[in-house]
């Protein structure tokens, strides 16, 4: 049977070819669409996961005016001082910057690591991007370090801030190696290292889309970084678009915000589940349009391919025939048509998932990256699976009515 099916694929090589590029065509843009709809999900999925508490209790925090931006950083301290001396409540910020270490300015194999890990900065190779935390937000989000992982560590008689590097730097690093900031002259020893843990991407704080800190240093704010205004050298933390969080009832929400406008900020206090619940609502129709446009590749491929099949069905009347004439029945001839489909749609599969791969494996954006090709690879993956099974029942159903409605002597005096 096999054997008939390959001779049968390479004696009509242009039907096949046809065949091959209307389904690789056909699976490549419901691949492309079903993730690009798919991925939207998995995002929301993942920024749900990585709060600790019930999301409508946890609050994404805004700022759309300050009127003070000189003490911005002491301001936004007090604010946070306020609610973690609540009840039940909790308050931290985040920031990401890219940041220079004395030690390893200069050090070759970090700055070969960090030209492939960022091959669009090449002029600042030493920088590395590190996210600065308040230890208080570990009790917000879902990670494995605790406040106490962040102790100041004592070595030979000096005080050093913990410093975690992502899986990347074992091997370049070690635990105790020490690390100076270049600016502020902050001091850092390294205390371990990250494998595959994520944090929120910080070049788009509007849907947080989490990303690998393989790559990252990852410690907390020092007591001057606090502090710092947004005029001041290194400014960190006091970003205002989706960076501080909190976790507490809702009074305490309503008493930071009218403290906040006290001290002339006005902010939005928004619960996560509210938050992404709208980010949803906003992404209906865009959605919707991509379901129908993947709907709308499907019907349009499967009556090429019908149309291609019926003709191929109508040409091999004759042989056909001649099959039946000689023992063979309607249904192996069936069964072979129909595992010919089985064979392409596979083959078409493959190099169509390769094409998608490489598509989404060229975004800029690592953390979109990531989220795209996790979700090609099981959820766009399962549907692309379903929809050359249904593709194959579709396509086989009128030749095989065509050849059910003709008897041996009809196919073969036809074709003469």
């Amino acid at each position: 049977m096999i054997r008939e099916i390959v001779s049968s694929l390479w004696h009509n090589k242009a039907r096949t070819v046809l065949i091959t590029a209307l389904n690789t065509l056909t699976f490549f843009l419901a691949l492309i669409t079903l993730t690009n709809s798919l991925a939207f999900y998995t995002q929301l999925s993942d920024v749900r996961k990585l709060f600790r508490e019930d999301t409508r209790n946890t609050y994404r925090i805004d700022a759309a005016y300050i009127e003070n931006e000189d003490n911005i950083g002491a301001d936004f301290e007090e604010l946070k001082a306020l609610v973690n001396a609540r009840e039940n409540s909790v308050c931290g910020a985040y920031d990401i910057t890219r940041t220079y270490f004395d030690e390893l300015t200069d050090d070759p194999e970090f700055i070969a690591l960090n030209k492939k890990a960022y091959p669009d900065n090449e002029r600042y190779p030493a920088l590395t991007e590190t996210v600065y935390i308040d230890t208080e937000i570990l009790k917000i989000v879902n990670f494995e370090l605790t406040e106490n992982d962040f102790r100041p560590v004592e070595k030979d008689g000096e005080l050093f801030l913990p410093l975690y590097a992502g899986e990347d730097f074992n091997g370049v690093l070690s635990v105790g190696d020490t690390l100076t900031m270049t600016n502020s002259r902050e001091k850092y020893i390294v205390a371990g290292f990250l494998n595959g843990k994520k944090w929120f991407d910080d070049s788009d704080p509007v849907t947080m889309p989490p990303v690998s800190l393989d790559h990252s240093f990852f410690a907390p704010f020092s007591e001057l970084e606090k502090q710092l205004s947004e005029n001041d050298f290194n400014m960190l933390h006091h970003a205002t678009v989706g960076k501080i969080f909190m976790s507490c009832p809702p009074s305490v929400a309503e008493e930071f915000n009218a403290r906040a406008m006290e001290k002339g900020i006005k902010f939005s206090v928004v619960s996560i589940y509210d938050f992404t619940k709208l980010w949803e609502t906003n992404n209906k129709d865009s959605l919707a349009q991509l379901t129908f446009l993947a709907v709308i590749v499907l019907v349009c491929s499967a009556v090429s391919i019908v149309s291609t099949l019926c003709v191929n069905v109508l040409l091999k009347k004759r042989e056909y025939g001649i099959k039946i004439a000689f023992g063979s029945t309607k249904g192996k001839i069936i069964l072979s048509l129909g595992l010919e489909m089985i064979f392409l749609n596979v083959i078409s599969g493959i190099i169509a998932f390769v094409l998608s791969y490489r598509s989404f494996a060229g975004n800029i954006i690592r953390s979109y990256r990531e989220i795209y090709l996790r979700t090609l690879c099981s959820g766009s993956l399962l549907c692309s699976i379903g929809l050359a099974l249904i593709l194959t029942i579709l396509v086989l159903f009128v030749p095989i009515k065509l050849l059910g409605r003709y008897d041996p002597a009809s196919l073969i005096k036809e074709e003469e």
